[in-house]
């Protein structure tokens, strides 16, 4: 969190479209991380033709995070090429982007 507050930015891979997982719920996931190198190590397999695309903070917070609660699409944060990460729902990840600002 303090990377994307730091930098004001958090990162997508996207292909005229944003990738998405999808869990054994039914609930769609959007990976997303701190730094476009580390969105650039998971652009393999089904998402090998996917470039890091950022998001400005200001953005993310106003629109995609109340968008997502609508949609109910839960977020992975900081996916790993060995599918490793930390699922979260929008509303928690607001609530420690947040905490983070404030410091």
């Amino acid at each position: 969190m303090r990377k994307v507050a730091d930098f004001e930015k958090i990162w997508g891979l996207s292909d005229n479209s944003w990738a998405l997982l999808g869990d054994n719920n039914g609930n769609q996931i959007l990976p997303l991380w701190p730094e476009k190198e580390f969105a650039q190590l998971c652009a393999v397999e089904q998402w090998k033709e996917y470039k890091p695309e950022s998001i400005e903070l200001d953005n993310f917070i106003q629109k995609w995070i109340p968008g997502m609660m609508n949609d109910k699409t839960l977020v992975n944060v900081f996916l790993t090429p060995d599918a490793k990460g930390t699922v979260i729902s929008p509303d928690d990840l607001n609530s420690d982007l947040q905490d983070e600002l404030e410091l």
